[in-house]
C-alpha cells in the first residue's frame, strides 16, 4: 500500500486478528493503528512501514506520527520494521481507559500485561525508534491519584 491519505491498517475494537506481511510506503497518519485501546491479543508481525507522514487532518497524535501506534499493551508485535517516519517508529500510548466509540471506564489498558515486543527494528526515524508515552504505577495503575491517598495514607507525608 502506498501514497495513502489515511493510514495503512486500522484495527478498531477487534481482537485476535493477525496483521502480517504488509508493506506501507508514504502514508499519512499512524500507519498501523490500534485505535481505541480495546484491541487485544492481535498479532502484528513481519510488516514494513516506510516514510510515515505527519497529518494535520486526523487525530491530534497524527501530527507526531508513528509507523506503529499501539494503545493497548496486550498485543503481540514481532519482527516489524519502521524506517523514515516523520517522528516515531513504534509508539505505545497506553491509555487509562478506552476512548472513541469504545469508550468505557471498565477496562484499564495501563493495568494489563504487555504482550510480545520482540525483534522489531526502527531506523532513520526523525525522533525516536520507540516511544512509550506515559509510565504508570504497577500497583493501582488506573486508580485516580486522589483515591491513591485512601489506599496509601503515607502519600500525604513523603517523610515516611
Amino acid at each position: 500500500m502506498h501514497n495513502s491519505f489515511a493510514r495503512i491498517v486500522t484495527l478498531h475494537a477487534i481482537s485476535y486478528l493477525t496483521v502480517q506481511w504488509n508493506v506501507g510506503f508514504n502514508a499519512l497518519g499512524h500507519n498501523i493503528f490500534l485505535e481505541d485501546a480495546m484491541e487485544t491479543y492481535n498479532v502484528i508481525e513481519d510488516n514494513l512501514v516506510i516514510s510515515a507522514r505527519s497529518a494535520h487532518c486526523m487525530l491530534q497524535t497524527d501530527i507526531t506520527v508513528a509507523a506503529y501506534w499501539i494503545t493497548h499493551p496486550t498485543n503481540h508485535v514481532r519482527r516489524n520494521r519502521a524506517a523514515g517516519s516523520d517522528f516515531y517508529g513504534f509508539w505505545y500510548e497506553l491509555k487509562e481507559f478506552p476512548d472513541g466509540p469504545s469508550a468505557t471506564d471498565e477496562v484499564c489498558p495501563r493495568g494489563e500485561k504487555l504482550g510480545d515486543f520482540v525483534d522489531n527494528l526502527a531506523h532513520s526515524n526523525v525522533r525516536f525508534g520507540l516511544r512509550i508515552l506515559e509510565l504508570s504505577a504497577r500497583k493501582y495503575p488506573c486508580l485516580p491519584s486522589k483515591d491513591l491517598k485512601k489506599v496509601n495514607p503515607y502519600l500525604d507525608n513523603p517523610s515516611y
